[in-house]
C-alpha cells in the first residue's frame, strides 16, 4: 500500500486506507514499547526516532518525545506525510507558506492542536501543515507513527530546514508568522 502511495499518492482510496493501517498500529506491533519504556526517564531529553522501513521511496519510522521534548519547526518540502500518535499527547503547530523570504517564509497558520492515540492521523501535504514543530507534553511520553512519502533527499532538493518563529508580519490587513531558517 505505501509503495502504491509513493508511485501516486493521490488515487482515491489509497490514503484512507493507509489511515486505516495506521489506526490499527500499536508499538508492539513495531517493536518500540521498550524504546517508549526508557524514555520515561528522560525527562527534557532530546526526541529520536526508530526507523520501520527505510526505502528509496518512501520511510516509515516511530518518534519518541521524552517528556517536554520538542521537534522544532521544521518543513517536508513537496512530501506527503502521515503522522499518527501511538502514545501520550503531543502539540503539534502547523504552517503553511504564503511567501517566501530572503531567509524563510512568511507563513499562516493551520493547526495547533493536542493529539492523542484516538486523534485522525494527521495527513501532511506540500499544501497544509508542511511545516510544523511537535511538542511532547511534560506529563507523559509520546510517540507517534510517521510515513513520508518521498523521504528526506537532499541530493534531490528534499532536505529538512529548522526554522525560527519571530515576530508576526501583516499582509493586506492579515497578521502572519515570520519564519526565519535556523543556523
Amino acid at each position: 500500500l505505501v509503495r502504491q502511495l509513493a508511485r501516486d499518492p493521490l488515487p482515491a482510496g489509497r490514503s484512507e486506507a493507509l489511515v486505516k493501517v495506521l489506526d490499527a498500529l500499536t508499538l508492539d506491533d513495531l517493536g518500540v514499547r521498550g524504546a517508549v519504556r526508557r524514555a520515561w526517564a528522560m525527562r527534557g531529553a532530546q526526541w529520536f526516532s526508530h526507523p520501520v522501513v527505510t526505502d528509496a521511496a518512501f520511510h516509515i519510522d516511530v518518534f519518541v518525545l521524552p517528556r517536554g521534548a520538542l521537534i522544532p519547526l521544521h518543513d517536508h518540502p513537496g512530501m506527503r506525510v502521515w503522522l499518527r500518535v501511538l502514545e501520550g499527547t503531543p502539540r503539534v503547530r502547523a504552517f503553511h507558506p504564503v511567501e517566501r523570504t530572503p531567509r524563510g517564509w512568511v507563513a499562516d497558520i493551520d493547526y495547533d492542536k493536542v493529539l492523542t492515540p484516538d486523534s485522525e492521523p494527521l495527513v501532511i501535504t506540500p499544501e497544509r501543515g508542511c511545516l510544523h514543530s511537535v511538542h511532547g507534553a511534560w506529563d507523559v511520553v509520546s510517540a507517534f507513527i510517521d510515513v513520508s512519502i518521498p523521504p528526506y533527499d537532499e541530493a534531490s532538493g528534499r532536505g529538512c530546514t529548522y526554522y525560527v518563529e519571530g515576530k508576526p508580519v501583516t499582509r493586506e490587513g492579515k497578521a502572519y508568522a515570520h519564519l526565519t531558517r535556523g543556523e
